[in-house]
């Protein structure tokens, strides 16, 4: 989900005036081309970063909003996993990565051991790509 979601982004049908701010330009590939020859897109418009990490959440009915909200610890992980990212990153766990179910279909990358605010032990983090992105 979190791969489709920043692949639709490349085509959002963003306004030029989003377009011409220097975080959301349009960038190109140096070095990967496409089925055409043309240069692949990297980015364009918007860039969203993503975290993500497996655990059970804290759920707590909202009445204002009549959802519910999610917290604790798994929650937390995830948000701070996501905040070590950049505009356009999709990062995981090590623990999420070991249960995926289809690993082929991305592109897999170590970054490291991260402290994370408010969490006892380090976490070892995974940017996930897609593959058509890995280079």
């Amino acid at each position: 989900w979190s791969l489709q979601v920043q692949e639709e982004l490349l085509t959002g049908g963003w306004p030029e005036d989003i377009l011409e701010q220097k975080s959301c330009e349009v960038v190109h590939s140096k070095t990967a081309v496409n089925k055409e020859g043309a240069p692949d897109l990297l980015f364009c418009g918007l860039r969203v970063r993503i975290g993500i990490h497996t655990g059970m959440p804290e759920l707590e009915y909202n009445p204002r909003t009549n959802g519910v909200d999610y917290f604790g610890p798994m929650v937390n992980c995830a948000a701070r996993i996501e905040a070590l990212g950049a505009g356009g990153q999709v990062l995981m766990s090590v623990e999420t990565q070991s249960k995926l179910t289809h690993p082929n279909e991305m592109s897999l990358k170590f970054l490291g051991r991260f402290p994370l605010k408010g969490m006892v032990n380090e976490q070892e983090v995974v940017q996930v790509s897609s593959v058509r992105l890995a280079d």
